[in-house]
C-alpha cells in the first residue's frame, strides 16, 4: 500500500539537518511570483521609455469618456486588459500579506492604488500615452477582485499548494 505524499511528509522531523518541507522553498516562489507580477505592470505601463519627454501632457488626460469610446472595441478591451493585469497583484499579494494584519484589504488596494496612479502620473509626461482616472479605477478594481477571490472563491487549499502562504510554513 502506498502512502500519499502528504503522509509523508507529515512523519518527516523537519529539524533535521538536510531534510526540509515541502513548502520551505514557497516563500521565495511567493517573493519572486510578486516581484516579477510588478515588473509586468510596470513595463506595460511606463515601456516604450522613449515616450518619456520630461514636460507634463496636462491636454493628453482623458477625464472623461466620449460618447463615441461607449460603442468602442477599444475601451472595453482597456477596461478588461486593466483590470486582468492587476487581478494577479491582488491574489499575490492577499497571499503575501498575514492575515492577522489589520486592515489588510486597505492595504492590498491601496498598493495597487499607488502603483497604478504611479504609472498615470509617468504617463502625463510622455508622447503617445493617454493617461485616464478611469484607467486608475479599472487597476483598483482588479486588485480587489483578485483580493476577493484569493479569499472568498479559492478554499486556500487550491492556492495553498500553487502558492503556499510563507506565514504557514513550519520549520
Amino acid at each position: 500500500m502506498m502512502a500519499s505524499h502528504s503522509a509523508i511528509s507529515e512523519n518527516v522531523p523537519m529539524n533535521q539537518p538536510g531534510i526540509s518541507s515541502p513548502l520551505s522553498a514557497s516563500p521565495t516562489r511567493l517573493h519572486l511570483a510578486l516581484t516579477a507580477w510588478i515588473i509586468v505592470i510596470l513595463m506595460a505601463g511606463l515601456l516604450p521609455l522613449r515616450n518619456f519627454v520630461g514636460h507634463p501632457h496636462w491636454e493628453y488626460i482623458q477625464w472623461t469618456i466620449p460618447s463615441s469610446h461607449w460603442r468602442s472595441f477599444r475601451f472595453y478591451f482597456d477596461v478588461v486588459a486593466n483590470v486582468g493585469l492587476f487581478y494577479p497583484l491582488g491574489l499575490l499579494l492577499a497571499r503575501r500579506v498575514p492575515l492577522a494584519v489589520r486592515r489588510r484589504a486597505l492595504f492590498i488596494i491601496g498598493t495597487g492604488l499607488l502603483l497604478s496612479a504611479g504609472i498615470e502620473w509617468f504617463q502625463v509626461y510622455c508622447h503617445n500615452r493617454h493617461p485616464s482616472p478611469y484607467d486608475i479605477m479599472s487597476n483598483v478594481t482588479g486588485t480587489a477582485l483578485g483580493l476577493w477571490t484569493a479569499t472568498k472563491v479559492f478554499s486556500c487549499h487550491m492556492l495553498e499548494r500553487l502558492l503556499p502562504s510563507p506565514h504557514n510554513v513550519t520549520q
